[in-house]
């Protein structure tokens, strides 16, 4: 204990007893008299009243039964301390009659009366003081990491911690509702072990499925002082029994539009109603746990909005592309039918040379059919509408396959493309997105290049790995980008193009963006322009170590 002031006090005969003692007994701070062994010798009507002790009972408790910072074996320390300097003023905790701890400021002065020693504490209450601070702390800890983009669980995670340390021997929980079976599933709890979550886990929000399920049922809070006899724990009970969870307070966690998107909980293994300040913190840690809740919902909501852009975007090309489509699959077709009428004609004359001939015929079959299923199967992973879905895929190849889309536009605008794909790097990508990347960067080339001489529509592509990414440019030999365009080119709407939409490079970046990549535009010195991609080769932990996510070979 801090020493504040260094004197004894002295009892001198002829003072007003009578009246100091009523003083101390109306006086609106607690006040304690106590002996050398921490006995309570006497307590005034406030100390009585805020600890919920009658004063027979709270006369002759020791100063542990109250403050569970000081315990009975460093008592005599602290006596000593307290004789040494006199006075002294710090925090503690106080706790009541019903197990409420109380935090408090502790002034206490050493005296002697009549040949004996003793001590006088004051003191006041701090509650309000340290309910403001905590608030204060768990809003500015919680936004901070909202605010760095700290993921959800996370944030959680710290509410969670932070309201435990506020509530002493408590449980904070927050649990979401999935979509997929409208149930309540843990995302945060630093305390919850692997047995409590399998006890809960799906919780279906209900009457009858604890506080929370019934917080997200009802949408307003649930709060249970007794789970033993609380209706909406009667099916719960063998949890109860099994975590001595005898008390729980569920608040529902709720959108804008009312939508439950969750709860959030304290347990307790006491029975125990919130109080005012309580009461306050949870609806504070509810509304705290709704901006990481909300932010990831909205991050969900604009994937899922730029997944079906990039989906229109696929099929707008694709429609685009139908007549060079039609164009590739008529060719294998066109083969097909014509060695089989071959072979029906060979089969009326036929003889060994004919039997060697029409295998030759069939051979052709099967290789134009697998030809024209390759290009069908390119078209429906083009335009088919998934979910983003990374896997392990060869850089070359998808530009190779990618150009399979496009080959006949580019022959029939005349387009020479060159390609240098230096060493093979294999990396995990979304592949359809990528492949997308690709074929509007190449089509965006040819765009450029139809005012040019066609003996100079040439379009270079190279693939090479630099500084940990694997990088793709396109360098077409077109107009160029004036610097005008170079600010706006990837930006959403704006196109230089009379029919476009000015959606092509503004889905490329975002797509390159969610790959943790970059993509840009300069101008050749020889004329023209070069889009240049670039995708990190992300670390991962594997079994040995880390590990590459992308791989040269």
């Amino acid at each position: 204990m801090p020493p504040q002031i260094d004197h004894h006090f002295a009892w001198q005969p002829g003072q007003p007893v009578r009246l100091t003692e009523f003083a101390v007994e109306v006086a609106a701070q607690a006040m304690f008299t106590i002996a050398p062994d921490g006995q309570i010798l006497n307590a005034n009507r406030t100390a009585c009243e805020r600890l919920e002790y009658p004063r027979e009972e709270l006369v002759g408790l020791h100063v542990a039964d109250i403050d569970p910072l000081y315990p009975r074996e460093s008592w005599p320390a602290h006596f000593e301390e307290l004789r040494q300097c006199g006075q002294a003023i710090f925090p503690t905790q106080h706790r009541t009659r019903s197990g409420r701890i109380i935090d408090v400021e502790v002034s206490v002065s050493y005296f002697e009366f009549e040949g004996k020693e003793y001590c006088c504490s004051s003191v006041r209450d701090i509650s309000e003081q340290k309910r403001a601070e905590s608030l204060a702390r768990l809003q500015h800890d919680v936004l901070s990491l909202v605010a760095s983009g700290e993921p959800q669980h996370h944030c959680l995670n710290r509410l969670c911690s932070l309201v435990e340390e506020i509530v002493p021997q408590s449980l904070a929980s927050v649990m979401l509702l999935e979509n997929a079976d409208h149930c309540l599933r843990f995302e945060a709890g630093p305390r919850l072990t692997d047995e409590i979550r399998e006890a809960f886990e799906p919780l279906p929000p209900g009457l009858h499925s604890g506080s929370c399920g019934a917080a997200a049922h009802l949408k307003r809070p649930v709060l249970v002082e007794d789970t033993r006899t609380s209706p909406h724990w009667a099916r719960l009970q063998h949890v109860v029994d099994r975590f001595n969870l005898l008390a729980c307070w569920s608040l529902p966690i709720l959108c804008d539009g009312g939508r439950i998107l969750g709860t959030f909980a304290i347990s307790h293994s006491r029975t125990a109603v919130p109080d005012e300040c309580e009461m306050e913190l949870l609806e504070t840690a509810c509304s705290l746990a709704s901006i990481p809740i909300r932010r990831s919902k909205e991050q969900e909501e604009l994937q899922q909005r730029h997944n079906e852009l990039a989906h229109f975007s696929r099929v707008s090309t694709m429609g685009e592309m139908v007549t060079s489509l039609a164009h590739e699959l008529a060719q294998p077709l066109s083969a097909i039918l014509n060695f089989s009428e071959a072979c029906q004609a060979r089969l009326l004359t036929v003889n060994a040379d004919g039997v060697d001939q029409i295998a030759r015929y069939v051979d052709q079959i099967c290789q134009q059919g697998r030809r024209g299923g390759k290009i069908l199967a390119r078209m429906r992973d083009y335009v088919r509408r998934t979910s983003p879905r990374k896997s392990t895929c060869e850089i070359s190849r998808m530009v190779t396959e990618a150009l399979e889309l496009v080959a006949h536009e580019l022959r029939h605008r005349n387009v020479e493309v060159r390609i240098d794909k230096g060493e093979s790097v294999v990396v995990q990508v979304d592949r359809v997105q990528i492949e997308q990347v690709i074929v509007n960067l190449v089509r965006n080339a040819a765009d450029a290049m139809e005012s040019v001489a066609s003996d100079r529509r040439i379009l270079d592509i190279r693939t090479f790995f630099s500084d940990g990414n694997v990088v793709l440019e396109f360098a077409d030999r077109g107009p160029g980008i004036s610097e005008d365009e170079s600010d706006q080119i990837f930006s959403a709407f704006f196109t230089t193009k009379p029919s476009g939409t000015g959606m092509g490079l503004a889905i490329c970046r975002t797509i390159i963006e969610d790959h943790g990549g970059v993509i840009s535009v300069s101008n050749n010195e020889l004329g023209g322009a070069t889009f240049r991609v670039s995708i990190p080769l992300v670390e991962q932990e594997g079994p040995h170590g880390p590990q590459n996510d992308s791989v040269r070979r």
